[in-house]
């Protein structure tokens, strides 16, 4: 059940990418990997195909674990739930590979 702060919050639809892991933002035509570039949904029709698409994309296997996330209204897209805000700012830890500053 949807917190009250979220209920009629516009939604992004967010999923991993199925080859590399990463967290990935539906745009409207593919898969992003930042959050501002997400297609916000706000009407429940457009909720309604945004969850659509995400069960979609998984059938073909473009991504996994596809969900929809309530967000803020506004310019920038900020995620109302604390989760979300974690995973748009990417890992805590460093990764094995990854270049350091």
């Amino acid at each position: 059940m949807a917190s009250p702060k979220t209920k009629d919050a516009p939604r992004i639809l967010t999923a991993n990418a199925l080859l590399s892991g990463r967290t990935v933002y539906w745009n409207g035509t593919a898969w992003c990997r930042s959050a501002d570039e997400a297609l916000r949904a706000t009407t429940s029709q457009e909720i309604a195909e945004l969850e659509a698409r995400g069960a979609a994309e998984e059938m073909v296997n473009m991504v996994v674990g596809a969900y929809l996330v309530p967000v803020s209204e506004g310019g920038t897209i900020e995620p109302l739930e604390l989760r979300e805000r974690r995973r748009i700012s990417g890992p805590s830890i460093g990764l094995p590979g990854a270049a350091t500053a």
